[in-house]
């Protein structure tokens, strides 16, 4: 349902008057609300069955502060959505956008990719994606 969902493309391409912009935009609303439910039936299960972490509750301090430093990587759906929406790129196009900027963000900005790690993350990547 969160944008960029194939049904919406496939959808987009059987009718020439419905835009797949329109129909990314469209899709956040159900998406955010089915997310709400699912965090919520979460949150219920991790409490009926006494699910608890290890680790110390983090402090509001560090909430803040680790919510800063994901904004570069939030900014990737901001990137798609904004530039398919405005006709910048095709859906296509995105996703090899949306690739670089990922690597930009993991080399540069994180620091935690690494060059040699990309041929596995590819294969990977091939595996997952293949068609059977």
């Amino acid at each position: 349902m969160i944008p960029p969902s194939i049904i919406m493309i496939i959808y987009a391409l059987q009718d020439e008057q419905v835009s797949v912009g329109g129909l990314f935009i469209a899709g956040f609303a159900p998406g955010l609300l089915i997310a709400l439910a699912m965090a919520i039936v979460n949150w219920r299960v991790c409490v009926q069955r006494d699910y608890r972490s290890r680790e110390p509750r983090p402090t509001g301090r560090e909430m803040l502060s680790n919510s800063i430093r994901a904004i570069p990587a939030l900014m990737l759906v901001v990137l798609i959505l904004v530039g398919i929406r405005f006709g910048i790129f095709t859906p296509t196009e995105a996703s090899v956008v949306a690739v670089f900027y990922a690597l930009v963000c993991g080399k540069w900005i994180y620091r935690t990719l690494e060059w040699k790690a990309l041929p596995h993350i590819a294969a990977r990547s091939a595996l997952l994606t293949a068609s059977v």
